[in-house]
Order: C-alpha cells, then sequence, then structure tokens
C-alpha cells in the first residue's frame, strides 16, 4: 500500500516541483533563517548570484 502511494504521488511532487522558479524556491529557504551561502551551495552558485535571483 506504501509503495503504492509512493509511485502515484512522486511523480506529480517532482513535476509540481520543477514547475517551480528558482526565485520560489529560493524564497522558501530564506524564512528559515538560512543564509545565502547555504542556500547557494544547493545550486553550485555564489552567494552574490544566487543574491540576483531572489526577491528582496
Amino acid at each position: 500500500m506504501v509503495w503504492l502511494c509512493v509511485e502515484l504521488f512522486l511523480p506529480v511532487m517532482l513535476f509540481l516541483w520543477e514547475l517551480e522558479t528558482k526565485r520560489t524556491r529560493i524564497n522558501r529557504y530564506r524564512p528559515y533563517g538560512w543564509s545565502w551561502k547555504r542556500i547557494a551551495d544547493i545550486y553550485g552558485v555564489s552567494p552574490t548570484t544566487f543574491m540576483g535571483w531572489s526577491v528582496q
């Protein structure tokens, strides 16, 4: 039963995640108090580049 749920919902969740913009993902991490460097490391870019993608 669990595997059935995973097989049904995982592709949907991945699809929805792909639809999110970088800006949406960035702004999701900032309220948690994550530093620019920590978030930039996830995406493999410099913090300066990453700050340019965000909404101030």
